[in-house]
């Protein structure tokens, strides 16, 4: 196969006359030193086509917006009548570019991505099932070019997308359409953060807006993999929007992390977690090892926006510090301050709000987590049922003059 081809599969055979595929690579200041996000970008889509309709080998969607047909009688991206849940694409596709890519994302149920590079010829195998997607209705898509802002603080009532670099939303109860859909998205970044980044890392999801994997520190130096996603929470037969998350950890980032690629460290040493709006829970995974990395797969998930994480196990017994720490992700870099650690007292099987442990400072959001085996549930701190230490730990994000911070307490539950 030459540069700029590919050839794609349905459960093993040849796929049909009227499955096509669009597949872009573009390039966005690589040659500009001093621009951190500098990049190749490779999209590839799904499309059926049917008989009668002239496919558009140029005309996709782009990045935030929400899954839509060609214009005209051309492509549509819902693949029922060509591809069923349970049919299996595979998609090998070839390109130029510096490396392999750092960061990617594939929409599909129980998808995988495969790297391989010699030089700057890059081979990318995509592998799944299409994914039920739900998608609002033009009115409530969020427009990035148009209404783009970066204030938390915004309802954003009845509107899903992506209305910022740092964040996805999503308060859309009942999506108009739910489609089965394919596609994915990968970026080589070429200057610093992102190209020192030991790709590749990426995740399968069926979340209709998602921001790329991006590897964060946290005001502990744990280092974190996180992806911010977003869906209406009811697909458009009611039922719940059930959504799916898979991630792949690369073994030159398991190196930098000091993990091990076994069973048992990556049991001991790696977290997963889930957070939805302050609330934050811990979820279970199991493993699967490759050659190249780990894939974690997780649980089932519900939308409207949850951000999914990988990171670093923090220790229960873990030193505080009391020096400013840096948090960098592919596209921002905060200097957090953390304050000095307290000890507060709960009784056991007990619950407390968070805010009157630990007391908010101005308007920017708020992220809380714990650990040593207390629970946050809604607004509130909930103690283990015997005697426990736990920590508490709050984030908020910059907002005008008060800047952002990171606090933390111990709390003894006796």
């Amino acid at each position: 196969m030459t540069n700029f081809c590919y050839t794609a599969t349905v459960d093993g055979k040849a796929a049909p006359d009227e499955l096509k595929f669009v597949a872009r690579v573009t390039a966005y200041e690589t040659s500009v030193t001093s621009n951190r996000d500098a990049q190749y970008d490779a999209t590839f889509m799904a499309f059926r086509v049917p008989d009668g309709n002239t496919f558009s080998r140029t005309e996709s969607f782009g990045w935030g917006k929400p899954p839509s047909d060609q214009t005209g009688n051309a492509g549509k991206i819902d693949l029922t009548g060509v591809a069923t849940k349970e049919s299996v694409i595979k998609v090998v596709l070839k390109y130029k570019t510096t490396k392999i890519p750092q960061y990617s994302v594939l929409v599909a149920e129980g998808g995988t991505m495969d790297f391989a590079s010699s030089g700057q010829d890059v081979t990318v195998t995509l592998e799944g099932k299409p994914a039920l997607v739900a998608v609002e209705t033009a009115a409530q898509n969020i427009n990035f070019d148009t209404e783009k802002n970066d204030d938390l603080t915004l309802p954003w009532t009845d509107r899903c997308g992506v209305p910022s670099m740092k964040f996805v939303v999503c308060n859309v109860e009942k999506a108009e359409r739910t489609p089965l859909l394919f596609y994915a998205r990968s970026s080589t970044f070429v200057n610093s953060p992102g190209a020192d980044v030991p790709g590749p890392i990426w995740v399968s999801t069926n979340a209709t807006y998602f921001h790329q994997p991006s590897i964060e520190i946290d005001a502990k130096g744990k280092k974190i993999f996180q992806v911010k996603t977003a869906a209406p929470h009811l697909r458009t037969d009611g039922t719940e929007n059930e959504g799916s998350f898979t991630a792949f950890v690369s073994t030159g980032i398991l190196k930098e992390w000091g993990i091990e690629k076994t069973e048992a460290a990556l049991e001991k040493s790696l977290s997963t977690s889930v957070t939805r709006g302050t609330e934050t829970k811990t979820v279970e995974r199991n493993f699967a090892i490759t050659e190249a990395g780990v894939r974690i797969n997780f649980p089932k998930l519900t939308y409207s926006a949850p951000i999914v994480s990988v990171g670093q196990k923090e220790e229960a017994d873990a030193t505080p510090t009391t020096s400013p720490a840096t948090t960098t992700t592919s596209t921002t870099t905060t200097s957090v301050p953390v304050v000095k650690q307290v000890v507060k007292s709960m009784k056991r099987g007990k619950s407390t709000s968070l805010t009157r442990l630990i007391a908010l400072k101005g308007k920017g959001k708020a992220k809380w987590k714990t650990s040593g085996g207390c629970k946050i549930v809604k607004t509130k701190l909930v103690a283990p049922k015997k005697k426990a230490t736990c920590t508490l730990t709050l984030s908020q994000a910059k907002d005008k003059k008060t800047p952002a911070s990171t606090r933390k307490i111990t709390v003894k539950v006796t």
